[in-house]
């Protein structure tokens, strides 16, 4: 399962940047894809804590693909991201964007901000698919490493 969590993460954190042109499925939200998402999110959401290694595939028509490895620990409404020069850190009051290229901390108070903040925490990428903000469809499945592995696609 741990695998599988970590394969939705990657291609949750992807949605942005896949090129539209890659439609696999049509306007509207595919049940098969539901099923699963509520699944994971159960799961997700019966843990106490929970700690991911991640890679991310930035892939955007006719630019060189990028790809950042990350890693997200959180435990109950705190959390930590690591990814390339940049980590962010919840409290549960407040978050905290380092950017060590930078030297720079930007704080954000979430019980006021919260509103303003655009970062998503971990918790947020189980139930983006909730929001209606985008339409998602399996776009392939397969094995790696002798797990089951479905790949859900998300479009704007």
């Amino acid at each position: 399962m741990k695998s599988f969590l970590i394969c939705l993460i990657a291609g949750l954190l992807t949605t942005t940047a896949i090129a539209q042109d890659h439609n696999t499925f049509t306007e509207t939200s595919d049940p098969a894809a539901t099923v699963i998402l509520e699944k994971i999110k159960k799961e997700y959401l019966s843990y106490s804590s929970l700690e991911i290694d991640f890679t991310l595939t930035i892939a955007l028509p006719e630019e060189k693909e990028e790809i950042q490895k990350g890693k997200i620990a959180q435990q109950g409404n705190k959390y930590r991201m690591k990814m390339g020069p940049q980590e962010i850190i919840c409290n549960g009051e407040a978050l905290y964007l380092y950017l060590k290229d930078r030297n720079e901390v930007q704080i954000n108070d979430l019980t006021e901000d919260a509103e303003e903040v655009n970062i998503m925490s971990p918790k947020d990428l189980f139930t983006l698919y909730e929001k209606g903000d985008y339409i998602y469809g399996i776009v392939n499945e397969g094995k790696e490493a002798g797990k089951s592995i479905v790949q859900i696609e998300f479009k704007p």
